[in-house]
């Protein structure tokens, strides 16, 4: 395990109960104020909704081309401890 000393956290919403997100509100997430957090995480998810789920789109594509050189992305799958 690994400690990461004077790191900033951020965690945005991407999904709500009734709201599906987009190419650009999910790149806009990826990156959102990339100078100022250290690690993004995603550690809950939307209800089962019946949405199919897609692949990255170009513009989220490109957010986390942009965002692994820079920050730490975490991703947990919801309900998982």
């Amino acid at each position: 395990m690994k400690i990461i000393i004077s790191s900033y956290v951020s965690g945005i919403r991407l999904f709500d109960d009734d709201i599906k997100s987009t190419d650009v509100t999910e790149a806009k997430a990826l990156i959102h104020e990339i100078q100022s957090v250290d690690i993004y995480s995603n550690s809950w998810g939307p209800g089962d909704m019946a949405w199919q789920v897609e692949g990255p789109g170009q513009l989220t594509t490109d957010a986390l081309e942009i965002g692994i050189k820079e920050v730490w992305y975490y991703w947990q799958r919801p309900g998982c401890a």
